[in-house]
């Protein structure tokens, strides 16, 4: 039974009701309520009459950064484009899912670049659970009723173009519709074009996300193995109530040779998330399965993030009323209460072991006031508890958007009891803050952190760290020890240019390897250090040239040793439009690193003698490459082939090599198929990471919309 269920899931998503190819699905376009990167409301209802362009974007992503340049004529082009009693044209409207630990530089990054549409900040992430985003980034092209009739995931130059036909034909199906209409009654431009019911009308929207594949991970199992995976998202929303539904099966072809990782990704098929909501202008209540972001991520972080497979949530209930006055002065004040999990993963150890995971109980109070427009206040408390562990937290946190200055502060400080690793209470502290300055065309920017007994499942503050989009860059990321870490990040940026930019990085970190109190090596300093320089230069055409040069200085300890690197790297992305709807990308990687790997000399507890950094063991300085060409049809499919080497004794294999083809040329599917092998990588996203295993095999990926 358990076999046939993933099965019928994919029959089912291709079987969904779908258009021809070419035809729009007329969806209703789901309404939200975020703040621009000025702190002012925005609301999508507000642009009902307009051909809406919705565009989902973030700072760590490289091809959504070019796309928001090209939108920028496109905006000037059609703004005004309208027919006679018409609002108004063409208005694009960018959505940054950038989560709390980049959010300052999304801000930062908008306010230098003066996009002439709104910007607006999803940190939570609500818009972009709503539209199902699986695939950054993504675009919605939203009629003047409020409907969705294309959607567009990724970009590649050109596909701007393709864009403006299919909006050029919506604002002349609006001048006829409005000419045709001349001289008749009517209630006004906006109520002529929407139906007095459709703000009454249950709208069903979701996705499915079906990845099959055969092969075999780094783990030395005997022989080759299949997986399927499928998740079915569906949404019921009207009148300011919805549904939401989650149901996610994993299936093996054959029984895993170990019984832990069969424990791991036991093989299950159920409804993994519910959620009932109302919101109105007053009241936000959710029950069930819920997301939510406090201080930054200090206090609270529960969230979905589906490109790095990501999903942290919390069972109960969460109300929030929210304040206003007709001075302008907004507040919300929320309770919240459930059970998350003790440490997160990954989601197959979750679905396999929910109960004995989901084992931490919340509950909570926060609010937060505007006294006058730029300025925000919050207060948090917080109080979880598991066994013999007891937490309670009191915060803070303000935040100050005066001219082009962006000034943020938390601080959050917890009494707590734990029986296994403190013998003793314990108390932790947070604070994190972060200062962005702009002058025109400079940007600049600075964050400090610094983190003491505070590594909490449910909390996940802020990193300093830059997300590399060059793939060996990103493996030397660190990630975060927030039981005893601080650290600073000075950034800037000069846009010389509409199309090219110079930017500067710089992060120091330091560590104390605080998880492993048996070892005695709390003192030991983890230093890090990561200077960043990134180039783009951008032509008429549209082709466009990145250049990053790294430099990165570390200290790791893993597996019971320690080693110091140091790693040199040169990344270049080169993208070019090619005659008609064709258009290139090529990118280049080399790193120089040199390794030297040393002993641990455990301490003893009977003695008092602390642990120490032993002796070097062994050095390597291994060169490292990467050669990728990708060429595609706008984006209504591409074809990759990939190059990946090393000259590092260390590594099972010495070379890479893959190729992988996106297709989306159907409308509301999105198919790919990925063969060869790959190393293993960091994936991050919303600056969260995690470590996905090396593969060999093949993998086909169907993303379904409706």
């Amino acid at each position: 039974m358990k076999t046939a269920v993933p099965v019928l899931l994919l029959l089912v998503a291709a079987l969904l009701p779908s258009p021809a190819r070419g035809e729009p699905s007329y969806s209703p376009a789901p309404a939200f309520r975020l703040s621009d990167v000025e702190g002012n409301p925005f609301q999508l209802e507000d642009l009902r009459g307009h051909v809406v362009l919705l565009n989902f974007w973030a700072t760590y992503c490289i091809p959504c950064l070019t796309e928001l340049e090209a939108y920028r004529a496109l905006q000037l082009r059609h703004a005004n484009e309208a027919g006679p009693g018409l609002p108004g044209g063409l208005r694009i409207v960018a959505v940054s899912v950038d989560g709390p630990q980049t959010v300052a530089r999304a801000r930062s990054f908008a306010r230098t670049r003066a996009f002439p549409f709104p910007v607006v900040l999803d940190p939570e992430q609500d818009a972009y659970r709503l539209y199902n985003v699986s695939v950054m980034p993504t675009s919605l092209l939203i009629d003047a009723e409020g409907r969705i009739v294309h959607r567009q995931e990724g970009f590649q130059p050109g596909d701007e173009a393709d864009l403006e036909r299919r909006i050029e034909a919506l604002l002349a199906g609006m001048r006829a519709d409005s000419a045709a209409a001349s001289g008749k009654p009517s209630d006004g431009p906006v109520a002529a074009l929407v139906p007095a019911s459709l703000a009454d009308k249950v709208a069903l929207s979701g996705s499915n996300f079906l990845r099959a594949n055969y092969g075999k991970e780094s783990r030395d199992l005997p022989a080759a193995n299949g997986w399927l995976e499928d998740w079915f998202d569906f949404r019921l929303a009207g009148g300011g109530l919805s549904y939401e539904a989650r149901f996610r099966a994993y299936q093996f072809l054959r029984d895993l040779p170990d019984s832990r990782e069969n424990v791991v990704r036991d093989p299950n098929a159920r409804v993994v998330k519910q959620t009932f909501a109302y919101e109105s202008e007053r009241a936000d209540i959710r029950a069930g399965n819920f997301y939510g972001t406090l201080n930054r991520g200090l206090v609270l972080r529960m969230f979905e993030d589906r490109q790095a497979r990501i999903d942290k949530d919390v069972e109960g209930a969460w109300a929030a009323l929210k304040l206003g006055s007709g001075g302008g002065q907004r507040g919300r004040v929320s309770v919240f209460g459930g059970k998350t999990y003790a440490r997160f993963t990954d989601l197959y150890a979750l679905d396999a072991d929910e109960e004995n995971q989901r084992n931490t109980h919340l509950q909570g109070a926060e609010g937060e006031w505007e006294p006058r427009a730029g300025v925000r206040l919050g207060a948090q408390a917080l109080e979880a508890f598991r066994d013999s562990w007891h937490v309670r937290m009191l915060a803070g946190n303000g935040e100050i958007l005066w001219g082009p200055t962006t000034l943020y502060l938390g601080y959050a400080g917890l009494t707590g009891q734990d029986a296994f690793n403190y013998p003793n209470d314990f108390h932790g502290r947070a604070l994190y803050g972060s200062l962005s300055q702009n002058w025109g065309r400079l940007e600049v920017g600075a964050e400090y952190k610094y983190y003491y007994n505070y590594d909490l499942g449910f909390a996940e503050p802020p990193s300093l760290l830059k997300y590399h989009t060059h793939r060996l860059m990103a493996r030397d990321l660190l990630f975060s020890n927030n039981q005893n870490e601080r650290g600073a990040l000075v950034r800037g940026a000069w846009r010389f240019t509409d199309r090219n930019f110079y930017g500067l990085n710089v992060s120091t970190i330091e560590s104390h390897p605080e998880r492993n109190p048996a070892l005695l090596i709390h003192h030991v300093a983890l230093p890090y250090l990561d200077v960043d320089q990134s180039l783009q230069l951008g032509a008429a055409d549209g082709s466009t040239l990145l250049a990053n040069l790294d430099w990165n200085r570390q200290r790791r300890f893993e597996a019971g040793a320690f080693e110091d690197i140091e790693a040199a790297t040169l990344g270049l992305t080169a993208t070019r439009p090619l005659p008609g709807p064709w258009n290139l990308q090529a990118e280049a990687e080399i790193q120089r690193r040199e390794v030297d790997y040393r002993s641990l000399v455990p301490g003893n507890a009977s003695s008092g003698t602390p642990g120490q950094v032993g002796a070097v063991t062994d050095s390597e300085q291994p060169w490292l490459g990467v050669l990728s060409a990708t060429l595609g049809r706008n984006s209504a499919w591409t074809f990759t082939l990939d190059y990946e080497m090393t000259t590092s004794d260390r590594a099972r294999e010495s070379t890479w090599a893959s190729a992988y083809f996106t297709l989306s040329a159907l409308a509301g599917h999105q198919i790919s198929l990925w063969f060869g092998q790959r190393q293993e990588r960091v994936v991050c996203s919303g600056g969260s990471c995690r470590v996905e295993p090396a593969f060999e095999g093949g993998e086909l990926t169907w993303i379904t919309h409706f």
